[in-house]
């Protein structure tokens, strides 16, 4: 377990990925997000509401319908390369269900993969999502989580004003919980019964001889959530934000008051308009949140300001960032063109970039995730590229170049008709 390269009450502006990949590993308690759901349309804001601020400016919202095009070139490559079986169940959606839920899931899977690495042993991670991809979200975190760490499939139950005329109505979403151990933190909670009584508890005998029944409010919280209202129904002024997709602060102050200790670090990628970072804050956590939504730093500070429930003071110590953190838990890393002779021997002297065999003196080290989007300089980030394909990667991912040479049949099979 290291300690976190990055100071608490930190929020990053930009694509999570890359900022994840920047930070240690095993420093997170507790991950609890509410990521895209792949409902196949736009959410710029909360219907029945101005989509515009006073000042004309649109209010925060994200494209939550996905296509290939969304996903980077050096995402689909990485996963195929480096776990291939999750990259199977993607695969797998494509068939079953769309390309559009194949590119939602690769999406999903290398930010899952990183949530995992960022865990402490004894961390664990809530997952938000709804019947759009419930089912494809489980697989796919048996898949990285394993099977034997799934904890819970948690249904929030609430109210939708309108009925609907070709189904039931679709009154709940679902929370997957997962642990990164069987040695990971919980906390039975006590929720309010349908009644508001007390739950009578098994009676005992007290010394003297007398007997007493304890009463405990409310009941051991199971895995149906009724008793925490939509936005849709109940959802108080103070709290509303204009976020297209807010959940309500009781939700994600169950979720880490559960899941966390005092002083535990919690991270939330997909942070949005801060409800999870606002729950940590004022259970007396640490926090680290991320959002590539440009409006998101304003969203973050407004909400904390809004429904911290103690002193604002600590508001002037919130750190927003829009770069990319520096890991401090892989070591002293020689620099890494000293890693050119082991590469070129595990590679068998063939540019990684153009597939030709190509002698020591044409061959250089390079970055298959550059460092300018999180990637490291230790050995399993990096490859040997000719001359040539060093100079057309630039700052690209070699998956990029792979595709700019294939375009440009440059690959030693399309020009040689064979493999090596």
């Amino acid at each position: 377990m290291s300690r976190p390269n990055v100071k608490n009450q930190s929020v990053f502006i930009g694509d999570n990925l890359d900022i994840m990949r920047g930070l240690n590993s095993g420093i997170a308690d507790l991950i609890a997000t509410d990521p895209p759901f792949n409902k196949e349309r736009r959410f710029d804001h909360i219907f029945g509401t101005n989509p515009k601020t006073r000042t004309g400016k649109t209010k925060p919202g994200f494209d939550d319908a996905w296509t290939m095009n969304d996903v980077k070139k050096e995402e689909h490559e990485l996963l195929g390369k480096l776990h291939s079986g999750v990259y199977r169940l993607c695969s797998l959606a494509h068939t079953m269900h769309s390309p559009g839920m194949m590119a939602y899931l690769i999406m999903m899977s290398t930010r899952l993969l990183e949530c995992r690495r960022l865990l402490k042993e004894t961390g664990s991670i809530f997952v938000h999502c709804d019947h759009s991809a419930n089912a494809y979200l489980r697989l796919l975190m048996d898949a990285i989580f394993g099977k034997n760490n799934f904890r819970n499939e948690i249904v929030w139950c609430y109210e939708k004003p309108r009925p609907s005329k070709i189904r039931f109505r679709q009154n709940h979403d679902t929370i997957l919980y997962y642990a990164k151990s069987e040695n990971s933190t919980f906390h039975t909670l006590r929720v309010p019964t349908m009644d508001g009584k007390f739950e009578m508890r098994k009676p005992f005998k007290r010394p003297d001889g007398t007997i007493w029944t304890p009463k405990a409010p409310g009941k051991a919280a199971s895995d149906w959530w009724i008793d925490i209202p939509s936005f849709a129904t109940a959802m108080s002024a103070k709290e509303r934000t204009g976020w297209a997709t807010q959940k309500p602060l009781a939700l994600y102050s169950r979720i880490v008051l559960a899941g966390t200790n005092p002083g535990d670090l919690v991270i939330d990628p997909f942070c949005g308009c801060a409800t999870t970072l606002v729950a940590a804050e004022n259970a007396g956590r640490q926090w680290i949140g991320i959002d590539r939504d440009p409006t998101a730093e304003q969203q973050v500070v407004q909400q904390l300001a809004k429904l911290n429930e103690g002193s604002v003071d600590w508001l002037r110590n919130v750190i927003i960032r829009k770069d990319i953190p520096k890991r401090t838990d892989l070591g002293n890393i020689p620099h890494y063109k000293t890693h050119f002779y082991t590469l070129y021997t595990k590679q068998n002297g063939i540019c990684v970039g153009c597939d030709w065999p190509r002698d020591a003196h044409v061959m250089t080290v390079d970055h298959d995730v550059p460092r300018s989007k999180g990637g490291q300089d230790n050995i399993e980030n990096l490859k040997v590229l000719c001359s040539g394909c060093n100079s057309s990667k630039g700052t690209g991912t070699l998956a990029q170049l792979r595709a700019k040479n294939k375009k440009r049949s440059l690959l030693y099979e399309q020009r040689t008709g064979g493999s090596i």
